[in-house]
């Protein structure tokens, strides 16, 4: 696929790519579709859902849940 239409791959170790997927996260990117150069066999698809996505879904889930009380905390200050 062309870089200018999907962007440029990214490639690295687990640590690699949570930073990575985290990073686009911080820039409002809420959307990735991934490739794998194997095809997507099992034992990869369970070390990319065990090692990089759920780690990134803990810091950006928490992040959110942050974002949501502080702009509830925020909503109820104007109210009062």
């Amino acid at each position: 696929m062309p870089a200018r239409s999907w962007g440029p791959p990214l490639v690295g170790t687990p640590e690699e790519l949570r930073e990575m997927f985290v990073a686009e996260a911080e820039r409002g990117v809420d959307l990735m579709i991934v490739r794998f150069h194997d095809r997507a066999e099992p034992d990869t698809i369970d070390v990319f859902g065990r090692e990089v996505i759920a780690p990134v879904e803990e810091v950006i889930g928490s992040a959110r849940t942050d974002q949501r009380h502080g702009d509830r905390t925020n909503t109820e200050k104007e109210t009062q």
